[in-house]
């Protein structure tokens, strides 16, 4: 079997950040060779991250900044984090040792792609594949087109719903999606002229929120993801989070600039502010206004009752990031991740030794 440069290159970076993670003269090292190598990629990607957290006008002089960027180069060896970890997790302000126990994506991608080797991503990866699973989670319809050829069957749902939402196969995050509605203004003929060019992509019926869930920001619908983790029959709930969209966007993804805020799992109240992927807090919507931290998600109960069976589906899934959202009729699933965001979406507290303790029963963890 062949192995290409690339995967070469793949594996000798992989191999030395499990070196240097944690090792502090061979982190130092690196990280100088990082600095004096002078690499234009790497440059632009810190100064385009930066500007990101400290505002476009900042910027890194290399000479100038020598020692916060060699800090900056450490810690993404040293703390196995990425460029934008370093700020979102404020390690640019913090030194004492309390750094070590956040867990960053480059490690924990890391051990999701393992705990994926003995489950069924490739159902979580498929939304059509996703929609036959858990069918009776969905409580909306759900289809997917791929070829110009099935017009007929866009046709029938748009009879049936007159509106539905454009998710494409290959997006995530919220990236890409769109929602159509047939109106006297616009006709299925128009819809499809410019849906059938994004094929292949599966077309959901809406969901219609509760007020309750809407009253935080309506225009989006907002969710709940619940990230959990299922072995020989024991659900271990790992966290939850309130997402909502803002700034007129109608997605909630943090990642396409919506805010989030954790979930007490066992109560269902907010037990922090609401923050954007900058690490800005919002104790109230900016949009709305309305009160954020304090607040109760409606009918938690049932959620949590919801998430017991969900997760027997399919059992040899260990770990699951799961979108919920509340209709008017109950709580409904969304979409699976089996690559979950789990420390971004907690700055307050290092994951490192609750995630590495549950996972080091599948596989094996860092040391």
């Amino acid at each position: 079997m062949s192995v290409s440069i690339h995967d070469l290159k793949k594996l000798a970076r992989e191999s030395m950040r499990r070196i240097s993670f944690h090792n502090k003269t061979v982190s130092s090292i690196v990280a100088r060779i990082k600095y004096y190598a002078q690499n234009s990629e790497v440059e632009e990607l810190i100064q385009t991250v930066y500007k990101a957290f400290k505002g476009e006008e900042a910027t890194l002089d290399w000479k100038r900044d020598r020692t916060f960027i060699l800090d900056y180069l450490y810690c993404r060896e040293y703390y196995a984090i990425t460029y934008k970890e370093y700020f979102l997790f404020g390690l640019d302000k913090s030194h004492d040792d309390t750094k070590k126990d956040f867990l960053g994506w480059l490690e924990l991608g890391n051990y999701d792609l393992e705990l994926n080797k003995s489950g069924h991503p490739e159902i979580f990866e498929s939304k059509e594949k996703a929609y036959e699973s858990f069918k009776e989670y969905y409580g909306r319809e759900v289809i997917a087109i791929f070829s110009e050829s099935q017009k007929k069957l866009a046709a029938t749902f748009f009879a049936r719903h007159s509106a539905g939402i454009v998710k494409p196969f290959d997006e995530y995050g919220g990236h890409g999606i769109e929602i159509y509605k047939v109106s006297s203004d616009t006709t299925f003929e128009q819809i499809w002229k410019e849906i059938s060019l994004r094929c292949p992509f599966v077309l959901e019926e809406l969901i219609d929120q509760a007020p309750e869930m809407s009253n935080y920001y309506p225009l989006s619908v907002n969710t709940i993801r619940y990230n959990t983790f299922y072995l020989n029959g024991e659900l271990t709930r790992l966290q939850a989070v309130l997402r909502m969209g803002m700034g007129g966007s109608f997605v909630d993804n943090a990642s396409s600039g919506g805010i989030y805020a954790l979930v007490d799992i066992d109560t269902g109240r907010v037990i922090g502010p609401a923050r954007d992927f900058k690490g800005e807090c919002f104790e109230k919507h900016p949009d709305t206004g309305v009160q954020i931290k304090g607040s109760i998600i409606p009918r938690w109960d049932e959620l949590n009752k919801m998430l017991e069976s969900i997760v027997c589906v399919i059992p040899d899934q260990k770990q699951v990031g799961w979108d919920f959202a509340l209709s008017k009729a109950g709580w409904v699933m969304v979409e699976g991740n089996t690559t979950p965001v789990l420390q971004d979406f907690d700055l307050e507290h290092g994951l490192r030794k609750q995630i590495t303790e549950l996972y080091s029963k599948v596989i094996p963890v860092w040391k």
